[in-house]
């Protein structure tokens, strides 16, 4: 699969988990949880394959509002694109994370 550059895929699933069965070219935006207008979280996404990131990938929202962890795994992490992870804030903040088997 491929997000083209100008492309958008944002996966907001809160408890759900998402998978790409193969290779994934990404010369968009991938967001996981990334929205920053509600407080999602929860989401796991996995990319069997490997994640060939040109473009842009943020897991959590940038205001700081995830209210749950989030997960992206993905088998390999190549390609000098941008990467940014937000959790929450506050007393019991939840925690973004991003698995990388190899890169």
């Amino acid at each position: 699969m491929a997000i083209g550059a100008g492309a958008s895929l944002v996966i907001v699933d809160p408890g759900g988990s998402d998978a790409f069965s193969g290779d994934l070219a990404n010369a968009g935006f991938l967001g996981v949880d990334s929205d920053g207008y509600s407080g999602e979280g929860g989401s796991a996404v996995t990319v069997a394959g490997t994640l060939n990131n040109t473009g842009h990938v943020a897991l959590g929202p940038f205001t700081g509002g995830l209210s749950a962890a989030s997960r992206l795994s993905v088998a390999a992490l190549v390609g000098a694109g941008a990467v940014e992870i937000h959790g929450g804030i506050g007393t019991t903040p939840a925690q973004a994370e991003i698995d990388v088997a190899a890169a």
